[in-house]
């Protein structure tokens, strides 16, 4: 089953979604790299159990050197504007739950590359409801004050990052994976000879960690 082709306006943040009929079954949120849509993360619908809820938030400023949506203004953002970002993405979280009813057993968010990014400030807001975060090519982004903010949450994490990535090198984040695991939190490390994309073997990977919850 697709993401609907209907963008919804109804919340904070432009959005699509496939919704379960078991409303108690997890929840993912997909978010979107620079450049992307409400739509660009379908591909990773593949990975995700079919009767689970998925959400699919748009950024709000459109990038004019990439087309589609950013969640910052690109060049222009400083930290403070991205950790607001971030509590406007928690909130959307929230009240996207509980506008279509949803009761989920867990909540698990899905970032790429610039997404990914954004979620690595989610996770260090105390009211971030997520109990599985998965960075996809992404990198640990700075506070509001220039730090990179302790992630407060004690969620799972599933990273991967392409070991030929030019654009996101992967050593952030094998460094990130280690802080991680040494931090006591459970996760998953997965690299693959690629670059700034996701291959079929992470994919068959991160299907199983989403079918673990």
């Amino acid at each position: 089953m697709l993401l609907s082709k209907e963008i919804y306006q109804d919340l904070s943040l432009r959005y699509s979604l496939r919704l379960s009929t078991d409303v108690q079954t997890p929840v993912v949120f997909l978010l979107h790299g620079r450049g992307g849509t409400a739509h660009s993360m379908g591909i990773f619908l593949k990975a995700v159990p079919p009767d689970y809820s998925v959400i699919s938030p748009e950024g709000r400023f459109t990038d004019p050197e990439l087309g589609g949506k950013s969640w910052w203004k690109p060049g222009e953002s400083t930290p403070f504007d991205k950790m607001e970002r971030a509590r406007e993405v928690v909130a959307f979280f929230i009240e996207a739950t509980k506008r279509h009813k949803l009761h989920p057993s867990h909540t698990i968010a899905i970032g790429f590359s610039q997404g990914a990014g954004l979620l690595s400030l989610a996770a260090s807001l105390d009211t971030c409801p997520l109990s599985g975060i998965a960075f996809l090519s992404g990198y640990q982004e700075r506070g509001d004050k220039g730090e990179i903010p302790a992630l407060k949450r004690k969620c799972r994490f599933f990273i991967y990052h392409g070991s030929k990535d030019k654009i996101l090198p992967a050593e952030a984040m094998r460094s990130l994976a280690s802080d991680l695991k040494d931090n006591g939190f459970e996760i998953v490390y997965e690299e693959e000879e690629l670059g700034h994309k996701v291959g079929t073997k992470t994919m068959h990977k991160l299907s199983e960690w989403l079918k673990s919850f």
